[in-house]
C-alpha cells in the first residue's frame, strides 16, 4: 500500500503567482497511475490550504499501519531561515501558523512507523529578504510526533534547489505555452525515457528507477533547463537518499548510453578533500569524477575559498592559564564572564581565562555588536573564525603548555586541515551520511575512527559528527560520542546532550548536569530545540528571532542584555 499527499499553493500575499496547483494536478495523475492513493490540496479554486488539512491527511495514512511508502509532494513558495527551510501555505506569512517546517516534518517522519517516506519539495530555499519572513522561525510539522521509538524508517528528500537558492518555473517540455516547476517536470521526465544506467529490473521483469539513481540526472537536467531560461540561472537539486525504494516504474523504452554528467557538487569536493587528507571516512560519492574535473569546477573554487578562509593559523598557541579564547577575522569589542571566573585580555582578540572547573562560558561581542556565548575548556584554546555573517568556525585546540598538547601535536596539520574541510562542507550543507541502513552504519564506523585524537575525541569533530549521526538517524552513534566526551572532558556540551538524550526526555527523564554553553553551538541545533523537547531554566525561544545566518550560533545586539543576565546568574561547571 502506498499513499501520497500532494500540495500546490499558487497564491501568497505580495509574492508572484505560481503554477504550483497545475504541477500538483500532474503529480496526482502520475502517482495514481503508479498505484498510489492520493490526497491532493491546492488553492486553485480559492480554497485555502492549511497545516491542519495536511496534518490530518498525513495522520490518516500513518494510522493505517499498512503503508510501504508515504510520499509528500509540495509545490509553492518556500524560504530558508537559520539552517532549515519552510513551505508557505495559504495565509502566510501574515498567519505564522501557515508555515511548514520541513526539518521538523522530516524528523517526525523518521519515527512515524512508515518504512519509507519520500519528501519532494519544488520550492525556493532562498534566504528571506524581509523582516516579516525572518520572524517566521519555527513553523508547523505535518507528521504526528510519536517521539523517539524503535520503528524508525528511511526518509528520502528530493529538494529542487541547493540551500539558499531559488527554484525556477519555466516552459514545460510536453506542453505549448505552459509554465510549471522545472524540477517537477524533470523529475517526471526521468521516467519517460531514462538511460540504461539509471534503471533496475525487478524479479517481475518491471523496470524501475531507484531514488538513489535520480541524483545525477536531476542535477544535470534541472540545471540545463534553468540555464535555457537564462544563461545566468543556476539550479542544483539537493537529493538525500537513505533507502533502496523507488517512486515509479518505467513504461517506455530505456535509452542506451549514460546519464548526462552533472556539475561537480559540494559533496564531490568533500570526498575529494577527505581522500587527499588521508581520511578513511566514506561519506558517499555522488558520482565518480577525475581529480582534474573536480579541481576545475566552480564548486571546488568555492569550497577552497571557504577552506582557506577557515585555515587561518594566527590563533594564539598558548595561554599562561592554559585556557582561553582566540579570535581571527574580526575584532572583539567586549567580553563578559560569570562572576566566579577570572579573565583578562592577553593581547588583541586573545582572552585568557583562569579555570578551576572543567568548563565555563564567556560572552564575546564582536564589531557591529553581534555576539555569542562560547565555552572555554580547561587546557584548551577556543579558536573562533569570524566571517561575513557571524561565526564561521569554532575549533578547540589544546594549549601548547597543557597536558593534551603532545597528542594533538603528532597529527596537528592533518587535524587542522580536517577542521577546515568539515567546516566548509557544513557551511555548504554537504556534510551528511547517506545510504541504506547498512551503508550508513559502515560510514559511521569510519567516521568514528577519524574523530579520535589519540585516546580522546577531538571536541570539534565530535560535535560535527554528532549532528551527522543525528541527521542519518544513527542514535546509538550520537550517544556513543556524547558519552565518550562527557567522560573525557568531565562536562556536557549542550549540543551533544540535546541530540543524545532526547529519548530519555521524551520518557520523562531530565538532564544530568549543567550544559555548556547555554545554547546549541552549531546554528542548526536551534531547529532541534522544539522537536527534541529541550527545556531550560531560561527561554531560548525568545532569543531565536535574533539568530544570524552563520554556521555557528551568533546573535544580533538586541538580545545581548537578556543573555548577559543569564550568564551572570549561571552556576559553575559540575
Amino acid at each position: 500500500m502506498r499513499g501520497a499527499v500532494v500540495i500546490g499553493v499558487d497564491n501568497i500575499s505580495h509574492m508572484a503567482k505560481l503554477s504550483a496547483s497545475r504541477d500538483a494536478d500532474k503529480v496526482e495523475q502520475w502517482l495514481v497511475g503508479e498505484g498510489f492513493e492520493v490526497k491532493k490540496f491546492t488553492d486553485a479554486r480559492g480554497v485555502e490550504v492549511t497545516e491542519d488539512d495536511l496534518y490530518r491527511a498525513v495522520k490518516d495514512f500513518v494510522d493505517r499501519s499498512n503503508l510501504d511508502m508515504l510520499l509528500i509532494y509540495f509545490a509553492g513558495h518556500g524560504f530558508a531561515n537559520g539552517r532549515t527551510e519552510f513551505w508557505m501555505l495559504s495565509g502566510a506569512p501574515e498567519n505564522p501558523n501557515r508555515v511548514v517546517s520541513l526539518f521538523q516534518s522530516m524528523l517526525f517522519a523518521q519515527y512515524c512507523g512508515v518504512p519509507n517516506v519520500v519528501l519532494i519539495s519544488d520550492a525556493c530555499r532562498s534566504i528571506p529578504a524581509t523582516p516579516q519572513l525572518q520572524m517566521l522561525e519555527s513553523g508547523s510539522a505535518i507528521f504526528p510526533n510519536f517521539g523517539p521509538n524503535d520503528q524508525g524508517g528511511n526518509v528520502d528528500t528530493l529538494k529542487a534547489a541547493s540551500f539558499g537558492a531559488p527554484a525556477y518555473e519555466g516552459p514545460i517540455v510536453s506542453e505549448i505555452a505552459a509554465k510549471g516547476g522545472i524540477f517537477t517536470d524533470v523529475l517526471m521526465g526521468a521516467f519517460r525515457q531514462p538511460s540504461v544506467d539509471m534503471t533496475d529490473t525487478l524479479d517481475t521483469g518491471e523496470v524501475i528507477i531507484k531514488n538513489s539513481k535520480l541524483k545525477d540526472y536531476l542535477r544535470a537536467e534541472v540545471n540545463r533547463r534553468a540555464q535555457a531560461i537564462s544563461i545566468t540561472s543556476r539550479q542544483f537539486p539537493e537529493i538525500t537518499v537513505n533507502s533502496d525504494s523507488y517512486i515509479a516504474k518505467v513504461h517506455t523504452q530505456v535509452r542506451s548510453g549514460s546519464t548526462a554528467v552533472p556539475p561537480v557538487s559540494p559533496r564531490d569536493v568533500l570526498n575529494y578533500q577527505l581522500r587527499k587528507t588521508g581520511v578513511s571516512f566514506d561519506s558517499g560519492f555522488d558520482r565518480l569524477t577525475s581529480d582534474f574535473e573536480i579541481e576545475a569546477s566552480q564548486s571546488f573554487a568555492k569550497f577552497e575559498d571557504l577552506k582557506v578562509a577557515l585555515s587561518d593559523n594566527n590563533y594564539a598557541v598558548s595561554f599562561e592559564t592554559q585556557t582561553g579564547i582566540s579570535v581571527v577575522g574580526g575584532r572583539v569589542s567586549e567580553y563578559v564572564v560569570a562572576p566566579y571566573l577570572s579573565a583578562s585580555e592577553v593581547s588583541m582578540n586573545n582572552i585568557g581565562v583562569s579555570l578551576d572547573t572543567p568548563c565555563a562560558e564567556v560572552l564575546v561581542e564582536f564589531e557591529g555588536q553581534s555576539f555569542s556565548v562560547l565555552p572555554v575548556i580547561k587546557g584548551f584554546i577556543t579558536n573562533v573564525a569570524w566571517g561575513p555573517t557571524g561565526i564561521a568556525s569554532v575549533t578547540f585546540v589544546p594549549s601548547s603548555n597543557a597536558p593534551r598538547w603532545s597528542e594533538y601535536a603528532v597529527s596537528r596539520d592533518r587535524i587542522d586541515e580536517l577542521h577546515a574541510i568539515i567546516a566548509s562542507a557544513s557551511t555548504l550543507n554537504g556534510f551528511r551520511i547517506e545510504g541504506n541502513p547498512e551503508t550508513r552504519e559502515r560510514r559511521a564506523e569510519a567516521m568514528a575512527d577519524d574523530i579520535r585524537l589519540g585516546k580522546s575525541v577531538d571536541p570539534t569533530l565530535g560535535i560535527y559528527a554528532a549532528y551527522a549521526y543525528a541527521q542519518a538517524g544513527l542514535e546509538r552513534k550520537v550517544q556513543s560520542v556524547a558519552n565518550f566526551m562527557r567522560s573525557d572532558l568531565e562536562f556536557e556540551f549542550f549540543d551533544l546532550a540535546m541530540l543524545a538524550e532526547w529519548r530519555a526526555r521524551a520518557e520523562g527523564g531530565t538532564l544530568r548536569s549543567t550544559l555548556f554553553p547555554l545554547w546549541p553551538m552549531l546554528a542548526q541545533g536551534w531547529e532541534y530545540l522544539l522537536p527534541y523537547q529541550m527545556s531550560t531554566d531560561y527561554s531560548l525561544q525568545e532569543l531565536r528571532p535574533f539568530l544570524l545566518p552563520s554556521l555557528w550560533t551568533t546573535l544580533g545586539p538586541q538580545a545581548k542584555l537578556r543573555v548577559r543576565q543569564i550568564i551572570e546568574t549561571r552556576i559553575s561547571a559540575p
